[in-house]
């Protein structure tokens, strides 16, 4: 997508940019030290990128966090042009609810952070929270991610392997009206907003084409949220207890590492 351009009151052209990290360290100079350190912007976050700074690669940039005003210095590498309103939306919910886990701090038994557990299962119409260990909350987790980012194409369920065989089924099926088609790892290059699916049991047989075929088989999802030469960055609900970020190898052309096998798809993000 191409860059979004405004004028600033003083005229100086003005670019938005989003964060493309995990978190993009904003400095009052540029240098990396603990005293320039202003604020950690999280992943998606977006900015204003109103000149250049005094060191190559960094830039000046604007910008509001929880309320607060904000100008200081970051790396040019780690911003991106915005992408379209429905997968900027999804980032701006996962960035949110991994800030109210405290950057997965927070744990699922915990006061408040089970209260948030709660409110991604009553979503499905479920009356269960954080405290019910026996209950994975990473799927209900993904589909109030889409719920709340305005997604219709996509069936919300208490278990991955539900919408990863319909984004499988409806990529075979040339079916358009669905939010995510399934890929093999060798076909697709994850994207931001794309789902990474893997199986969460040892049982190798579960993989692409046993998913294509199935609705219901132990695996789990996280959507990429920041793409950088041999990694992606992925938010996903459940991990170790809370909702946080992982890192996945990727090749030098891009594709996924299929971790022994356990990583079996990428769900193409189409809107």
């Amino acid at each position: 997508m191409s860059k979004q351009i405004a004028l600033s009151t003083t005229g100086t052209t003005v670019v938005t940019q989003q964060v493309n990290a995990k978190s993009l360290n904003l400095r009052s100079e540029p240098l990396v030290k603990p005293s320039t350190l202003i604020e950690k912007l999280p992943f998606g976050h977006s900015v204003d990128v109103v000149g250049p700074s005094t060191r190559t690669g960094w830039v000046v940039v604007a910008t509001d966090l929880n309320g607060v005003s904000l100008t200081g210095h970051v790396s040019a590498t780690y911003l991106r042009d915005p992408l379209s309103a429905k997968v900027e939306a999804a980032l701006d919910i996962a960035a949110y609810e991994w800030e109210r886990f405290e950057r997965g701090a927070g744990k699922e038994t915990q006061a408040p952070y089970f209260r948030y557990v709660g409110e991604y299962w009553a979503a499905l119409g479920l009356a269960y929270d954080g405290r019910d260990t026996s209950k994975p909350w990473s799927a209900a987790f993904i589909s109030f991610l889409f719920r709340e980012a305005g997604y219709t194409g996509m069936t919300f369920a208490a278990a991955h392997a539900r919408y990863i065989n319909e984004a499988i089924v409806a990529r075979q099926a040339g079916d358009t009206s669905r939010d995510f088609h399934g890929y093999r790892l060798t076909e697709r290059v994850p994207q931001i907003g794309d789902l990474i699916a893997r199986r969460r049991t040892s049982a190798t047989y579960i993989d692409y084409d046993y998913a294509a075929t199935h609705n219901a088989f132990k695996s789990h999802t996280d959507m990429v949220v920041a793409v950088g030469a041999g990694y992606v960055d992925a938010v996903g609900g459940n991990l170790s207890n809370s909702v946080n970020v992982v890192r996945y190898r990727t090749g030098p052309s891009g594709y996924l590492d299929s971790q022994n096998g356990k990583l079996f798809a990428v769900l193409q993000n189409r809107r």
